[in-house]
């Protein structure tokens, strides 16, 4: 693997580490906190609780008169009961004391611990057994007891009275609930049914589950794909017909086999898959074990015998040995031909459970214990008989190895954690005390804590899939959900812990993703790599045929192919072992070919052709007419002078035991770089001036069409940012055209005064642009603002919120001022836009805020405040100036404020301050102003009168209509119609005869001055 990706796997990510080894880091970093918290708390729980280990604690024998081998063993009514294979001498048929022995334990006495009954007066001393024994003995030649088997009721012996292990007789005791035995009869061959084997279904597949292509395969729940075809049996893990290769391959007998043809069948255990398949014209069946976490394969044939789900679905367990989904397969006992599954037991405390397996030829039983804590098998006990205690003492019986009969059998006492249940809460009770762990119980803490070291293994398996992480998450929050303690003190709050697992299983499944993507290209790399560097062997052999040309060609193509390698190094979780092996073999290669190069290029024939070719390509070069037929002669050129120079360094670099080979070599070499730069001088000669040639007409022409599209983009052009935008393209190709044209200084001159002139002209044009803008923009700022002060105006006459709302809501004023903040935005016066759009929506909320506080607060005609009212005007606040105190006073209109003003040039018309009429005075009434008035317009012909008119309209009468039309003229001078008017026709027609005598001198005195001082 890579650096990185070692550095992942530990763990440990460099300072430049990405995301994914940053969060793995710190997955890890949870996970040892979690273990040191798990491990200080199975401390505690084991000083509760005590220990669960198998120890050994005694070993004694049991002898037997006649020499015989130990067959079986179990515990019935206080005794332990054996079971022997006797060897007779001129005996022919056993008894019962032969085979079958009685004995008291007594673990505390000295010795051997073991005291012999009598068998007389025991349940084997009833005359039926004896007799159905002796029957079975007599009749069948080389009968045996076979096992001993108990159960709540029943004890059996079975005895094997043929060839075949099936054919046995099987003797039936029974046992009473308080443990007396009476025997019943000989036909118990019902009750001797051993348990099954397997406790899952396995599921044969079928056409429906068959998918068809040039690799056809059977899909198994859509995880995993097998295939028996083409000569090999191939695990996929992709549902890809196109690609027979898979993560697992072992061959078969047959290879022309058909898909119908094998026997296939699954089953699924917690996370593993297990298959189970049978070639075409094969007579063993294969078991393999697919890990979805792992997605890895291993064949575990001792499957077929026996398999069951270990608790919790940590994984399986196998005669021998055992498979956990976060770990390795591992096998502890590999002699386990025949063994098949016998029963399992359950320890109280919850931590330990003993599976067991019996071998019916030899009578053997494999005892083996599991740990749910460690999740690992114990040593396994292998036996031919064992029996049980309360306190869980495990009495063994077991004959030596490969012995002969004898009458000396070994017997051990094993002390083991599988005692029963009221022996198990005796002694918690006895040490746990009340403490909170003892209150837990040690069942409950042994699942905690197997919960925890299980999301330990899971975050530290060596080669984690997206499997490995969702599995920790769903194990971490089952942990958390099913464990109310974890987060208690003395529990050295696991949940704590668990959580911070949990939140970096989280966080690495965002980023593995991305790991997943970055190992299928490192992988892909890799096999391209492989596939290109094939068929580079493959074809670069120039020894075959060899000339200059094929020497040069391989030596660049190795060389190549050597720099791809060294440019796979850089990518992430690349397997660095494949790309390092990859490398030999061209490294290899490469020293193959210039070694055997050097000695073809020592003669000078072999650079005849070189040489030839490069006066025949000078000689093409010197003809050609355009400057676009010189682009192959260039790609010669350059190739062949790359080719020269590496087998230059090749050759100086080459370990050569003769000197002037090598000097001979490099001698024809340096001729051949001479040639080459004659003929590249000449092939730069040849281009410029094509080049010049052709791309003066051409430049015209293109600079000629660029003045248009200038042009037509200032025309088009109707705010500064499209100026800016049809600017960058236009300089654009004019980049363009200076990448085409500016190899030669005349070109490059004109390209650039062609961009001064662009850059001149888009300037002019978006300064003006810009200067509109912002007279619009100011245009409408000033519009919006004087909108706004009315509708603040208008906004204090609502008496009801509802009004006022919708006065907002509807009032076109309003819209305008929302219209001109969104034409200001669009003109980019986005400031200006937000200042409007904010003082619109202030206004608003200012009005509501004021109606409300007005409705909360007003009280008729006044403010109430607690349980005061306080009067109000409603009137505008204004400054006069009214008479006061002999004199005149500023007043603010509304208020007691008054303040004296001191102005002479006022007092001087004092007569005049409480005058409210300019048409009447104290000594002039108003209707004798108006008809002096209609008199004076009448002499001096204004107003459409005269006096002829006048005395016409007097003998009539109709005076008062002519008056009337002349105050209609001058309601400013306070005339009430009907009134004053009326008053002054009668006046002007008691006065207008006299007029006529005596001229205006008629009227008084101040109604003259005043008529005189207004009219002026």
């Amino acid at each position: 693997m890579a650096d990185k990706e070692n550095a992942d796997e530990a763990g440990i990510g460099g300072l430049d580490a990405g995301s994914y080894e940053v969060v793995r880091q710190r997955l890890v970093s949870h996970v040892d906190e979690l273990s040191k918290r798990a491990d200080r708390l199975n401390e505690a729980r084991k000083a509760v609780f005590g220990s669960s280990a198998f120890e050994l604690v005694q070993t004694s024998r049991v002898r037997t008169e006649n020499a015989a081998q130990a067959r079986d063993m179990v515990s019935v009514s206080g005794m332990l009961l054996f079971a022997f294979n006797v060897t007779l001498g001129l005996k022919s048929t056993p008894s019962v004391p032969d085979v079958f022995a009685l004995y008291k334990l007594d673990p505390a006495a000295d010795g051997e611990g073991l005291e012999p009954i009598s068998l007389e007066g025991t349940f084997l001393s009833h005359p039926a057994f004896v007799s159905d024994f002796e029957a079975a003995f007599r009749y069948a030649k080389n009968a045996r007891v076979l096992k001993l088997r108990k159960t709540d009721t029943r004890l059996l012996v079975v005895v094997q009275i043929g060839d075949k292990l099936s054919d046995v007789k099987v003797l039936r005791f029974g046992i009473d609930a308080k443990g007396a035995v009476s025997y019943i009869d000989s036909r118990g061959e019902e009750d001797n049914v051993p348990p099954p084997g397997f406790d899952f279904t396995w599921t044969r597949t079928g056409r429906e589950q068959q998918v068809m292509g040039s690799h056809p395969h059977v899909n198994v729940l859509d995880t995993v794909f097998v295939e028996t075809v083409n000569g090999d049996l191939t695990i996929k893990i992709e549902n890809n017909t196109k690609d027979g290769r898979g993560v697992y391959r072992e061959p078969v007998v047959d290879p022309n086999q058909t898909l119908d043809d094998a026997e296939i069948s699954y089953a699924k255990v917690g996370s593993l898959i297990l298959l189970k398949v049978l070639p075409y014209r094969e007579e063993t069946t294969r078991y393999l074990v697919y890990n979805t976490l792992k997605k890895s394969v291993v064949r575990i044939d001792a499957i077929g015998q026996a398999c069951l789900a270990l608790p919790d679905d940590q994984g399986i367990l196998f005669p021998g040995g055992h498979y956990v989904a976060a770990d390795e397969a591992r096998v502890v006992d590999t002699q386990v031909a025949g063994m098949r599954y016998e029963g399992i037991l359950r320890a109280p405390n919850g931590e330990d459970v003993l599976y067991l397996f019996h071998q019916d030829e030899e009578g053997l039983y494999l005892e083996l214990p599991y740990n749910l804590i460690t999740k690992e098998l114990g040593a396994p006990v292998r036996c031919h008989g064992y029996s049980l205690f309360e306190d869980g003492t495990m009495a063994v019986f077991r004959a030596p190895e490969g012995a002969e009969a004898t009458r000396v059998h070994p017997f051990q006492l094993w002390k083991t954690p599988f005692s029963t249940l009221e022996a198990a809460e005796r002694a918690g009770r006895a040490k746990g005390g009340d403490s909170y762990l003892a209150k837990v119980g040690n069942p409950a803490l042994v699942r905690g804590i197997s919960d925890a070291f299980a999301v330990k293994k899971l975050a530290l398996t060596e080669t984690p899939t997206r499997q490995t992480f969702e599995e920790l998450v769903l194990q971490s929050v089952r942990a958390l959900d099913d464990h109310y303690w974890i987060g208690h003190a003395e529990a050295f709050d696991l949940k704590g812990a668990l959580k911070d697992v949990r939140k970096s299983a989280d966080a690495i499944l965002k980023e593995f993703e991305k790991v997943e993507a970055y190992r299928a290209q490192a992988e892909k790399a890799i096999a391209e790599a492989d596939e290109a560097q094939r068929d580079l062997l493959r074809t670069q052999r120039p020894e075959d045929i060899p000339s200059a040309e094929s020497y040069l060609g391989a030596l660049a193509a190795l060389r190549g192919q050597r720099g791809k390698l060294v440019a796979l190094r850089e990518l992430r979780y690349v397997d660095l072992s494949r790309v390092d092996a990859l490398e030999k073999v061209v490294d290899l290669r490469f020293t193959e070919v210039r070694t055997s190069c050097v000695g073809y290029f020592e003669s000078e024939v072999a650079w005849t052709p070189v040489l030839t070719g490069l006066e025949e390509l000078a000689a093409k070069i010197d003809g050609t007419t355009k400057a676009v037929e010189l682009s192959p002669h260039k790609e010669r050129l350059d190739t062949l002078h790359a080719q020269l120079l590496l087998l230059g360094e090749t050759v100086s670099g080459l370990d050569v035991d003769d000197a002037t080979v090598r000097t001979r070599v490099l001698e024809q070499l340096s001729k051949a770089l001479a040639a080459l730069n004659r003929v590249r001088a000449g092939f730069e000669a040849k281009r410029k001036a094509l080049y010049g040639r052709e791309g003066r007409a051409e430049l015209a022409v293109q600079l000629g069409v660029f003045a248009q599209a200038v042009g037509a983009a200032v025309s088009s052009c109707a705010t500064p940012e499209q100026c800016d935008a049809e600017l960058g393209k236009l300089l654009m190709r004019l980049e363009e055209l200076a990448g085409r044209f500016g190899e030669l200084d005349e070109f490059a001159l004109e390209i650039e005064k062609k961009r001064e002139e662009v850059a001149e002209t888009f300037g002019s044009r978006r300064q003006t642009l810009a200067d509109e803008r912002h007279k619009r923009a100011a245009a409408l700022a000033g519009a919006g603002e004087r909108m706004l002060q009315g509708i603040l105006r208008k906004a204090a006459t609502f008496e009801t919120e509802v009004d006022l709302l919708a006065y907002f809501a509807s009032d076109p004023m309003v819209h305008k001022v929302g219209e001109s903040a969104t034409k200001l935005a669009e003109l980019g016066e986005n400031v200006r836009a937000d200042e409007l759009s904010t003082q619109l929506k202030v206004a608003k909320q200012d009005s509501v805020r004021k109606l409300r506080d007005k409705r909360e607060l007003a009280d008729g005609e006044g403010i109430k405040l607690g349980g005061f009212t306080f009067s109000v005007t409603k009137s505008a606040v204004d400054l006069v100036v009214v008479p006061k105190d002999d004199g005149l006073a500023l007043h603010l209109t509304g208020t007691d404020f008054y303040d004296r003003l001191e102005a002479p040039e006022l007092d001087e018309l004092s007569d005049v301050w409480q005058q409210s009429l300019a048409s009447e005075s104290n000594q002039v009434y108003r209707g004798e102003y108006l008809a002096f008035r209609v008199l004076d317009d009448a002499l001096f012909g204004r107003s459409g009168l005269d006096m002829p008119k006048l005395r016409e309209a007097a003998r009539e009468s109709r005076l008062g209509a002519i008056v009337s039309d002349v105050a209609a003229t001058r309601l400013d001078e306070g005339y009430e119609r009907g009134v004053h008017d009326a008053d002054a026709a009668q006046i002007l027609a008691q006065m207008l005869p006299a007029f006529e005598a005596a001229g205006p001198l008629r009227f008084t005195p101040e109604a003259r001055g005043l008529a005189l001082a207004y009219v002026a």
